[in-house]
């Protein structure tokens, strides 16, 4: 009965009335109240289960959302600006006071729960500041296509600014400037120390500053931490321009206290570093394209782009990139000098039209900034070449005959934001009812993150699946023939996902296409898919036309029998995930093989290995000038510390190595100094120098081979285990196990996520690793390495790594043999409390949602719901970064914005 309610809840977008009325009359009273009963504490009290009837409006694809959710459009940035305006009006004891009043406005959260939220969404934005500023470097392609990338953009400008104003007068000594940086990644910083400058870096967030103070102690640069700019520094230097959101840091706001601070005291404005900021927009439609001609639009529903919220542009390999659908126009010219004219509570509002080509679809706004050396003169370029590019989605729309999109735009000193203009242009588009994307209900905590539609969009995985498909089925086709049986071939979709796979089955001759599903939120869309896909074959077809046979089951593929899947001709499976097998492609394919395999069957892919070798992962030096090593915990692993280190801040660590090194599963032992949780992670090393950023230490070898076919015949594919030799080739500190694989689809087709240095191609996979050590190793050390495959459910690596024999490594042999022991990992200490900070962070916000989940109190979640949107609309605001957004959205309403 849960199963049933449950799937209700989240899939109500995609079932119909007559299905929802067929449910409640199989359940009499007594039954709904004990399910009542039973799923108090999941927040669900049965909703008196006939709004499921009422929540669906006469046009089916619609959803009166506002039934089961709050409606996401009630808390906008317009109103929590206006409300705070009129608030900030009064006398108020403290900030935190005003700012939990203002969120008990726009939510009707009670004032007490209003504070709880807002001290929770602050120490998520502390503690994760560090990690964030550590992804945002670690993700940038240093490689050359992005110049512009970070700070780097401003560099050539203060070292101008520096030489300028340094100058000395005739007879006179040059004068030591003082240079203010605020935000940022230590870029501009470095250069001012470098160059002689007194630099003052403004951090006022301890945890960062502690990070940040650890980057300037490994550069052995003289800077200073404060939490304001100085008032008589020379050159205030903005690098916190965030490639997320361009504004939302807040540090315009600090600059224009600092810049009226001097104006009160007669003193002129400092050079500005960038002097102004050109902000350009035009409308976008950021829809999935038709895959191989093949029409995956409804999948667009479970991306949740309902949010209004802001994120970077998309940029990499097989990224959805907007189409842009207007020509752009420029918007703001924020001029920082100027800043001081502006009042504290400073809105600048103003209306935007776009004409857009009649018929096409626009569901969001691009915004983006030039480089700050561009001529402020110039046309507006192209979002995917500028300096900063966001996009915020809107609801989407069409433009009509004859008439523009109109858009309002609107900005303070830390958000900008775009919505349509209804007052103006509320008759010039109409609404896309259609292509509407409704959200999941919110007791739902499944989400669809972005690589799914990055899977989609890879066109090289495509193509060979589509080639090795087309040639099964024509196989089996022929197979089918000799042996004189009837019908066409059949072939069987094990985790079909968006169905993709099995409209190319279809296209390609199949008679009969059954796809398996375990997700009923992606089930539901791909049934409707794959109903569109028959009716537009029979629209372009003749109308007698044979029809292929298509069919979609909800259901884990591990526990179906084969009198309901039936035997097929073809079996195809496509779960590889970054690591190769983590997505249980070993267990779904070894259970379809066994029992929805006809005689003679073909399984794409047949063949799977896993190859790695020792090697080290890092985050990357900007151009050779600054190192980031102090980052390397926070989102990889250090390469200091750990169990080889010598004795430092870490005491009680054992004098004797340890016999073994393990690692994967989620866990190492000893625990490597990093923050990496999960059975793996995972980087696009494609988008990182090789020998910068990234190496292996030993030769690639291969680790596991999988014959799937075999598998046909009754083999075993897992559990099982493999043990390798491998050899240091040089010297340096492993820190991780890098590796990745090789799908053999069949025998022309493959696929692989090895890296494109070595040997492989750019697709939309990442290459995973596990930490490990760190361990440091000399030329013609000698390992073992375990591998093996013990999750019968899950299908994770594990790792052991220990010396091949007594004496072979040199990091086991005691010293003086042995080589010097690692630096201490100075930032131990942070990663040893990471947990305990956490813990606090999250005490107080589980209580409150344990008293409202416990009662069933559905109105009260739902008014926590509306808080949380307001803190996440307008985090500065609430003195919070833009990266609590999706911890707080997924935490409260089920969905990642992104």
């Amino acid at each position: 009965a849960f199963d049933a309610f449950q799937a209700l809840l989240k899939h109500l977008h995609a079932v119909g009335e007559p299905e929802t009325c067929t449910w409640v009359g199989q359940l009499r009273d007594s039954q709904l109240r004990e399910l009542e009963a039973r799923l108090r504490q999941r927040a669900v009290d049965a909703f008196s289960v006939a709004k499921f009837a009422l929540a669906k409006c006469p046009d089916t694809s619609a959803i009166r959302a506002d039934l089961l959710r709050p409606c996401f459009g009630e808390v906008t940035c317009t109103k929590i600006w206006t409300r705070f305006c009129e608030l900030a009006g009064m006398q108020w004891s403290s900030r935190e006071d005003l700012l939990s009043a203002l969120i008990r406005d726009v939510s009707s959260c009670p004032l007490e729960d209003a504070a709880v939220l807002l001290r929770f969404a602050r120490h998520l934005s502390e503690n994760f500041a560090p990690l964030e500023l550590a992804h945002r470097i670690a993700r940038q392609d240093w490689a050359g296509s992005r110049p512009f990338a970070l700070g780097v953009a401003l560099l050539p400008l203060l070292e101008r600014s520096i030489h300028e104003l340094r100058a000395a007068p005739p007879g006179g000594a040059p004068r030591k400037l003082k240079v203010a940086v605020t935000g940022g990644c230590c870029l501009t910083a470095a250069l001012a120390a470098r160059l002689g400058c007194e630099v003052l870096l403004v951090e006022t967030r301890p945890l960062l500053q502690q990070v940040l103070k650890q980057v300037v102690e490994d550069n052995d640069l003289a800077v200073s931490f404060v939490d304001m700019p100085v008032i008589d520094a020379d050159i205030v230097v903005w690098e916190g321009v965030d490639d997320d959101t361009i504004l939302e840091h807040g540090h315009l706001p600090l600059i224009r206290v600092l810049l009226k601070a001097r104006r009160e005291r007669g003193m002129a404005p400092p050079r500005l570093i960038p002097e102004r900021l050109v902000v350009n927009a035009a409308p976008v439609d950021s829809g999935l394209p038709r895959i191989r001609g093949c029409d995956l639009s409804r999948f667009e529903r479970l991306r949740g782009s309902e949010l209004a919220l802001p994120h970077r542009w998309p940029r990499g390999a097989c990224h959805l990139e907007p189409h842009v659908r207007a020509p752009p126009q420029r918007v703001w010219d924020i001029q920082l000098e100027r800043l001081a004219d502006e009042p504290d509570l400073h809105l600048d509002s103003r209306s935007l039209t776009f004409w857009s080509d009649v018929g096409l679809p626009v569901n969001g706004i691009a915004y983006w900034v030039d480089a700050p050396e561009c001529s402020p003169a110039r046309d507006p370029g192209r979002p995917a070449d500028a300096w900063v590019a966001c996009e915020q989605p809107l609801a989407p729309r069409r433009a009509g005959t004859g008439k523009p999109l109109v858009v309002k735009a609107s900005r303070t000193g830390s958000r900008i934001w775009f919505e349509w203009d209804e007052d103006v242009g509320g008759e010039a588009s109409v609404a896309d009812g259609t292509s509407t994307t409704p959200l999941f209900p919110a007791v739902s905590k499944t989400r669809l993150p972005a690589w799914h539609f990055k899977m989609l969009n890879d066109h090289e995985r495509n193509r060979r699946y589509e080639a090795a498909i087309s040639r099964a089925v024509e196989r089996a086709a022929s197979r089918r023939h000799l042996s004189g049986q009837e019908g066409g071939p059949s072939v069987v979709d094990c985790g079909c996902g968006a169905g993709l796979l099995s409209m190319l089955a279809a296209r390609a001759g199949a008679e009969s296409i059954c796809s398996l599903e375990i997700s009923p939120i992606i089930s539901d869309v791909t049934s409707g898919t794959l109903t569109g896909y028959l009716r537009e074959r029979r629209i372009l077809e003749a109308e007698d036309g044979a029809q292929p046979r298509m069919q979609v089951i909800t259901k884990d593929v591990r526990t179906l029998l084969p009198e309901h899947v039936g035997q097929h001709d073809v079996v195809i499976c496509e779960l590889m995930d970054a690591s190769g097998i983590g997505e249980s492609v070993l267990s779904v394919l070894a259970h379809a093989c066994k029992h929805f395999a006809a005689p003679a069957a073909q399984v794409i892919p047949c063949r799977l290995e896993l190859h790695g070798a020792l090697g080290w992962i890092r985050v990357q030096e900007c151009h050779g000038s600054v190192d980031y090593s102090a980052l390397d915990p926070l989102v990889m692993c250090s390469r200091r510390g750990g169990p080889f280190a010598a004795p430092g801040d870490g005491a009680g660590r054992p004098a004797a190595p340890p016999p073994e090194l393990r690692a994967g599963g989620g866990r190492s032992e000893p625990r490597a100094p990093s923050l990496q949780s999960g059975p793996f992670g995972s980087r696009n090393l494609n988008r990182m120098k090789r020998g910068e950023a990234w190496g292996l230490l030993s030769p690639e070898v291969e680790l596991l081979q999988f014959d799937i076919a075999a598998a046909l015949h009754g083999s075993s594919l897992h559990p099982c285990q493999a043990e390798v030799e491998l050899t240091a080739g040089e010297a340096g500190i492993v820190n991780c196990v890098h590796w990745w694989w090789k799908a053999w689809l069949d025998e022309r087709e493959t696929l692989s996520n090895r890296p494109i240095v070595s040997g492989g191609y750019e697709t939309h996979w990442h290459q995973p690793y596990v930490p490990l050590g760190p361990l440091p190793v000399r030329p013609g050390d000698r390992f073992r390495l375990r591998v093996s495959v013990g999750d019968r459910v899950g299908q994770k690596l594990t790792f052991s790594l220990a010396p091949a024999a007594p004496g072979s490594a040199s990091a086991w042999v005691p010293a003086p043999v042995a080589p010097p022991r690692l630096k201490p990992e100075p930032l131990e200490r942070l990663l040893a409390e990471w947990p305990q900070r956490m813990d606090r962070a999250c005490g107080a916000n589980s209580a409150l949602l344990d008293r409202y989940t416990r009662s069933g109190d559905l109105d009260g979640l739902a008014a926590l719901q509306r808080a949380v949107q307001a803190i996440v609309s307008f985090p500065a605001l609430f003195q919070c970064d833009p990266h609590v957004r999706d911890r707080l959205i997924g935490s409260f309403c089920g969905v990642s914005f992104k």
